[in-house]
C-alpha cells in the first residue's frame, strides 16, 4: 500500500525538479531560448497525460519502472509554465532590481531571489501533482500496465478484487476509501499551503522582504543616478530613504519635500 503514496511522490518531485530547471532557464535565456523551450514544452502538453502514459507502458510493457518514466515523462510541464511565469514575475521586484544593480551575476540572482520566493507556489502546485499522481499511479495499475503482483499496490488490489466484487466486496472498498482519503488530505493540504503563501504574498506587498545580506549596498545618490540616466522625470519625483534597522534603500513613490 506503500507504493501507491511512494512512487506518485516520486514522480510529483521528478515533475517539479525539471520543470522548475526549464523554467527558470527558460525564463533566462532571452526570447529565443524563451520561445524554443516553451514551444517545445507545449508541444508536450498537447497530448493528454494520460493517454500519453498509457501509451508509454503499453509500448515498452507493465512495470513499476515504465510507469514511474511515463507518468514522469508527462508531469513536469505545468511546473514549467509556472516557474517561467514567476521568474518573470519576480525579475520586476525591488530586491532583483537591487541585486542586478549590485552587478551579480544572473545565475546568482536566480538561486539567491527569484529560486526561493518561486518556491512556495511551486510547492501548491506539486500538491495538486501528488493527488493526481496517486489516481493516475492506481489507474494504470488497476488497467495492468502499473505495479504488477505481488506487490500491493492500490490499483493493483482493487484489480486482483475485481472478480470477487460480488461475495466479497470489501476487497475493493477498503482499498478504493484509501485512494479517496489520501488524495483528499493531499489536496486538503495543498489548500492550506495555498492560504500561506496568499497572505505571504500579502504582507510581501506591504513590505517586500529584506536584501540578502551579503549584496553590497548602493547609495541613494548611485540609485537616483540610475534613475536620472534612465528615466529623468522618475529620478526627480522618487525619494530615497534608508531605514536604520534594515541596510537596503527602499525606493517610495512619495515626492520629495522641497527645503
Amino acid at each position: 500500500m506503500v507504493w501507491s503514496l511512494v512512487l506518485s511522490l516520486v514522480i510529483a518531485t521528478v515533475g517539479l525538479i525539471i520543470g522548475t530547471i526549464v523554467g527558470l532557464v527558460a525564463a533566462r535565456s532571452g526570447r529565443i531560448g524563451d520561445f524554443v523551450l516553451m514551444r517545445a514544452t507545449d508541444s508536450v502538453f498537447a497530448f493528454p497525460e494520460r493517454v500519453a502514459a498509457v501509451a508509454f507502458a503499453g509500448l515498452f510493457g507493465p512495470s513499476t519502472k515504465n510507469l514511474v518514466i511515463a507518468l514522469s515523462i508527462v508531469s513536469w510541464m505545468k511546473f514549467t509554465r509556472l516557474a517561467r511565469s514567476l521568474a518573470h514575475g519576480l525579475d520586476a521586484r525591488d530586491f532583483v532590481i537591487q541585486a542586478r544593480l549590485n552587478g551579480l551575476p544572473p545565475l546568482l540572482i536566480l538561486w539567491r531571489h527569484i529560486l526561493p520566493n518561486a518556491i512556495p507556489p511551486l510547492l501548491v502546485l506539486w500538491t495538486n501533482s501528488w493527488s493526481r499522481t496517486i489516481l493516475a499511479v492506481s489507474g494504470l495499475s488497476f488497467l495492468g500496465l502499473g505495479v504488477q503482483p505481488p506487490t500491493a499496490e492500490w490499483g493493483a488490489m482493487l484489480l486482483d478484487g475485481k472478480p470477487h466484487m460480488q461475495t466479497s466486496p470489501h476487497i475493493m472498498i477498503f482499498p478504493g476509501l484509501a485512494v479517496l482519503i489520501s488524495v483528499l488530505l493531499i489536496n486538503l493540504g495543498g489548500d492550506r499551503l495555498r492560504d500561506l503563501v496568499a497572505a505571504q504574498d500579502a504582507a510581501w506587498g506591504r513590505h517586500p522582504p529584506p536584501a540578502h545580506p551579503r549584496n553590497h549596498l548602493l547609495s541613494s545618490g548611485c540609485l537616483r543616478e540610475v534613475l536620472r540616466r534612465t528615466d529623468p522625470t522618475a529620478a526627480r519625483s522618487y525619494s530615497f530613504t534608508s531605514p536604520h534597522a534594515n541596510p537596503r534603500f527602499w525606493i517610495s513613490n512619495q515626492p520629495e519635500h522641497e527645503d
